[in-house]
């Protein structure tokens, strides 16, 4: 456990904890965050591993959705976001 590992930094291991249990609306933000961040990458084309998996637009979208609804803001970032997305995957 990371906790073991590097007793000297109890709240990093405590920040960790909080974001995969996303029990607060922090962590919540964070996860919701971080999952929308490589459809964001993809967006801005810095990424080609999308392209060279051949990751379709209605698989990110089923990846992503559940997980940007725990959080409004990001979600509603995504709501804006998508459609923007989706054109640019249409390139690819």
């Amino acid at each position: 456990m990371l906790g073991q590992e590097y007793p000297e930094f109890p709240i990093l291991t405590e920040l960790i904890h909080s974001y995969e249990s996303r029990n607060d609306p922090e962590s919540k933000f964070v996860y919701a965050l971080d999952k929308i961040m490589p459809s964001i990458m993809i967006y801005l084309n810095q990424s080609s591993q999308y392209t060279i998996r051949q990751i379709s637009f209605d698989e990110i979208v089923k990846y992503v959705e559940p997980k940007v609804a725990l959080d409004p803001t990001v979600s509603g970032l995504w709501i804006e976001f998508k459609p923007r997305l989706k054109l640019r995957t249409k390139l690819f």
